[in-house]
């Protein structure tokens, strides 16, 4: 797990794209499993992402993709589950894929309820 400050509850996206082709997003994800999930984007205005409407138990995803002139995207994507948050801190834990992030999720909220 990673503990990192926050400005005001907000946050760089770790996955920013400077180029005027990248794409760049965050989003709250929820769902069953990776093939089955919703997104729910953040505001965001230029790197800096508006963490609100975060809770504990949320995964996060940031994107940065780069989209070639021929329109083929090198994705940047990073996926954190929430442990903890106060508008000056964030702990979290990283994932490798959005079904590693969502299944730590889903067996958080199953330890939680029992």
């Amino acid at each position: 797990m990673k503990t990192i400050e926050l400005d005001g509850r907000s946050v760089e996206n770790p996955a920013y794209c400077n180029h005027r082709r990248g794409r760049n997003w965050g989003a709250i994800v929820r769902g069953k499993n990776a093939a089955n999930c919703e997104r729910s984007f953040l505001r965001a205005v230029g790197e800096v992402v508006d963490l609100e409407s975060v809770q504990v138990g949320d995964v996060l995803e940031f994107g940065g993709d780069y989209v070639t002139r021929s329109g083929r995207r090198q994705p940047d994507r990073r996926w954190w589950h929430v442990q903890y948050i106060t508008d000056d801190e964030l702990t979290y834990e990283s994932h490798e894929t959005l079904a590693k992030a969502l299944r730590s999720a889903r067996q958080q909220s199953i330890t939680t309820d029992a």
